[in-house]
């Protein structure tokens, strides 16, 4: 006999699905629209000008993105490998459902609970453990890459001298 309440169930989250991708795209768009820093049509015009008519820089830009993305997947599968196998599908559906959750959700604490939701409520707890660990080692890459950058271009900018004088403070 066929369950009603799983036609129901199944209809609610391609609901739910829905509702997620209709609300990345309305906080996305609204972000272009209402900029006080630049116009719509300014903005339109910019990257037109500047990726669309310049078939290198798209290329560019979406090699750069899809690594980005494998990279993140690959991050998650191996971060997930200490608790059950999980295959490259099956992180690319939770990393990608985790990511546009976190566009709905303030300090991206949405992609905590978007993974979280795949796994048993036994899991979830070590899931979101797993999360932050991975989320707080790319932090700490980035600060120590973004340090180590900032004093190799240190005389190139005017901005360096003020920090050097900074930290002359900080450390007398």
């Amino acid at each position: 006999m066929y369950n009603i309440s799983q036609k129901y169930k199944s209809a609610f989250i391609i609901l739910i699905k829905i509702l997620i991708i209709g609300g990345a795209y309305y906080l996305i768009s609204n972000k272009i629209v209402n900029n006080e820093f630049m116009n719509k049509s300014v903005f339109f015009e910019k990257l037109t000008a500047n990726i669309f008519d310049n078939s290198i820089v798209l290329i560019t830009i979406i090699s750069f993105t899809i690594s980005n993305w494998i990279l993140e997947i690959t991050k998650w599968k191996s971060l997930v490998s200490s608790i059950k196998y999980i295959s490259f599908y099956k992180a690319f559906k939770q990393s990608l459902a985790s990511l546009t959750a976190s566009l709905l959700t303030p300090n991206r604490m949405g992609e905590y609970g978007a993974k979280a939701i795949y796994y048993p409520k036994n899991e979830r707890y070590k899931i979101m453990l797993l999360n932050f660990l991975g989320n707080f080692s790319q932090m700490t890459m980035t600060v120590i890459f973004g340090i180590f950058g900032m004093f190799f271009y240190g005389g190139k900018f005017r901005w360096i001298s003020t920090f050097h004088r900074f930290k002359f403070l900080v450390l007398v």
